[in-house]
């Protein structure tokens, strides 16, 4: 039994390791990638959830524009992630060919 104790920690040190610690280090890998590729004209959400289009970009500030004329100065580090533009993932149209069943569906 002794011969499977250090098995068994190498086993959970692992495991822990491929469960918690290499995601939370592609998530930041993934942020710090989204950070130094910041421009103008993209949507952004800060780390308060605030969304907004960015307007300049320093070496250590982005300017923000959250509503026509008003814009704020954040730290670079404050860009949480990069918001889609809704104009390229729109929803698919259901085909018109297909005809669908207007009756309820009853319980049998």
């Amino acid at each position: 039994m002794d011969a499977l104790s250090p098995l068994f920690l190498v086993l959970l040190v692992g495991g822990f390791y491929f469960l918690a610690v290499r995601p939370q280090k592609a998530r930041l890998k993934a942020v710090r990638d989204a950070q130094a590729a910041l421009a103008p004209g993209q949507q952004v959400m800060t780390t308060a959830g605030l969304y907004g289009t960015v307007t300049a970009v320093d070496a250590e500030d982005v300017r923000i524009e959250v509503a026509p004329g008003v814009e704020l100065r954040f730290a670079r580090g404050a860009v949480a992630r990069l918001v889609p533009d809704p104009d390229d993932t729109a929803p698919e149209v259901a085909d018109p060919a297909v005809e669908v069943d207007p009756s309820p569906v009853t319980p049998g």
